[in-house]
């Protein structure tokens, strides 16, 4: 979905607004989470458990910038942030200067980052309340990544056969979300007496006898939906048939 105007414009608005308030000549950008936040949808990631991401944002009381190594710089600048009007600034691949250069387009004032490093003010907690209000670009795109991620795993619920293993059931949920554009942040299987023993069930190489519950979630464009869901292979207890209406009224 390609970011419309007024949202960026939202986006520097309240991002210059915080720096106002803390006197601030710098705000920089190179979590995951943020980086998405901030170009309305847009990916820096290449190492999936990697909280900083490849490439920064620095905004600053007039311009932005994309700060990056010469291997990344193309296919961001192309793909991530076309037409939201960034400069590029670029560091060799096999010698990061990055915060060299986020000093520099600072000129020697105050900077604001969500990722330690010297010389900056680490305020990842203080920048985090510039998300919470959704803009309705976001609703519309966070509809978008719950109805994707809601149908990867009710297809692959119906996929799911006795003998299977959890493994095997996480690697359709895997396969139908990454078939769809959706990165597989949570996957979550446990089957029969598992179900019952524990919160998070990582899967393992147990196999499914009666019934399965398949939890995942799928992130996309910086957002987040959550989905669980429940296979059952014959009558199902009463006791389970209580706490699923309980669920699903929640």
């Amino acid at each position: 979905m390609k970011p419309r105007r007024s949202e960026i414009e939202e986006k520097e608005r309240r991002v210059r607004s915080f720096m106002d308030s803390r006197g601030l000549s710098a705000v920089c950008f190179t979590t995951s989470k943020n980086f998405a936040w901030f170009t309305c949808g847009g990916d820096n990631h290449v190492e999936i458990t990697n909280r900083k991401g490849n490439s920064t944002i620095v905004v600053t009381r007039d311009s932005k910038f994309l700060v990056t190594n010469n291997i990344e710089a193309g296919r961001v600048a192309q793909e991530e942030l076309e037409g939201q009007g960034f400069e590029v600034m670029e560091t060799p691949w096999h010698d990061d200067k990055r915060f060299e250069i986020i000093k520099d387009i600072a000129g020697g004032g105050r900077i604001g980052t969500d990722f330690p490093f010297r010389e900056a003010e680490f305020m990842d907690a203080e920048l985090a309340p510039l998300r919470y209000s959704l803009t309705p670009e976001e609703v519309e795109r966070y509809k978008e990544v719950g109805h994707l991620t809601a149908t990867a795993v009710e297809d692959a619920a119906r996929e799911v056969e006795r003998g299977m293993t959890e493994h095997e059931i996480g690697g359709i949920m895997a396969k139908n979300l990454l078939s769809k554009g959706v990165l597989p942040a949570v996957i979550l299987v446990a089957v029969d007496e598992r179900i019952s023993l524990y919160r998070h069930p990582i899967p393992t190489d147990r196999r499914l006898k009666k019934y399965a519950m398949l939890v995942v979630c799928g992130r996309k464009w910086g957002l987040i939906a959550s989905a669980t869901r429940l296979v059952h292979f014959g009558q199902p207890s009463e006791d389970l048939v209580k706490k699923h209406a309980a669920c699903t009224s929640v």
